[in-house]
């Protein structure tokens, strides 16, 4: 019997912020815990069709076949980059990369 081989785990803990939402996030973290569809929507008081919504990109975006594929890419990245491993430093990441260029007293550029 051949064991399967490891879904790829993207290049940087980065790679796996900027391919999903904050919402596809939590719910891979979730997935990646073993909780089922409905465990998941009533944790997060949204529907079970959400949560297949949800499930099915953050399937495609991470190139898992199933839920167990993205369970295993979501939990070495969490293993792998504790530090940046967490949605809130997801989420900081983003609010950075959307500053980047912005003035530094915050007031927008206008260009004549």
């Amino acid at each position: 019997m051949e064991l399967a081989e490891a879904p790829a785990l993207p290049a940087a803990a980065d790679d796996i912020c900027s391919r999903l939402t904050h919402r596809a996030l939590e719910i891979a973290i979730a997935i990646s815990t073993g909780l089922s569809s409905g465990a998941i929507a009533e944790h997060m008081f949204i529907s079970v069709n959400t949560v297949r919504f949800h499930t099915g990109n953050v399937l495609r975006k991470l190139g898992a076949r199933n839920r167990s594929e993205a369970a295993a890419i979501i939990s070495r990245w969490r293993l792998l980059s504790p530090h940046d491993s967490s949605i809130g430093q997801c989420a900081l990441a983003s609010e950075e990369s959307d500053l980047e260029g912005a003035p530094v007293d915050g007031t927008p550029d206008i260009v004549p």
